[in-house]
């Protein structure tokens, strides 16, 4: 990996946004590679391209900056493991759907296409979108810090000791300031809300 990607990633770690989307173009023939194999799990590419973007930022996050590594290597392996164990997981399903469906004198699941999918909902869709909303409203009224750690701990699943060990900072510090935000992140909901 060249210093200038090296660079990029560190960046990225300390939560430059403009480093993520840098590193997330130069990576963009390999994504377009992992998802063009495995769109076929997938009702949509874009879902598809979702889930290989989300594998990839998980990589750069969480690759080791200390120890030597090809940075396209384990991208890579990242993404294809990501959409490896999906497609697993959905296949079984669908095998579980299908035995149930049609071995089974009684039906225990509902067969897949017999009501569209709640994401086609009008109504639903508006909810989500209006959720979508107030939340990301609520986290761009955070500081920086307090919205990366709530991101990275809530959204992501990190623990406070892995931000801690990506932000160079205190696990103890780390915690406080996500446990800061989310009270005011709690605050900005209820006005948003009301």
């Amino acid at each position: 990996m060249t210093m200038t990607l090296r660079h990029c990633v560190r960046e990225a770690q300390n939560g430059n946004h403009e480093a993520t989307l840098f590193l997330l173009g130069q990576f963009s023939p390999l994504i377009k590679k992992q998802v063009k194999k495995y769109n076929g799990y997938y009702q949509s590419v874009e879902e598809a391209i979702s889930t290989a973007h989300a594998a990839a930022c998980r990589c750069i996050f969480e690759f080791d900056l200390t120890k030597p590594g090809n940075v396209e290597r384990q991208m890579m392996a990242c993404i294809h493991n990501t959409f490896e164990r999906e497609g697993y997981h959905k296949e079984k399903y669908d095998q579980r759907i299908q035995k149930n469906i049609i071995h089974n004198a009684e039906v225990t699941d509902l067969p897949v296409d017999c009501m569209a999918p709640l994401s086609q909902c009008p109504e639903y869709r508006c909810i989500e979108k209006d959720i979508h909303r107030l939340i990301q409203e609520a986290l761009d009224d955070l500081s920086e810090k307090e919205r990366h750690f709530i991101i990275l701990h809530f959204f992501n699943g990190h623990s406070y000791r892995k931000i801690g060990r990506i932000y160079h900072r205190d696990e103890s510090l780390i915690r406080r300031t996500a446990k800061r935000g989310l009270a005011k992140l709690r605050v900005r909901l209820a006005e948003l809300r009301d």
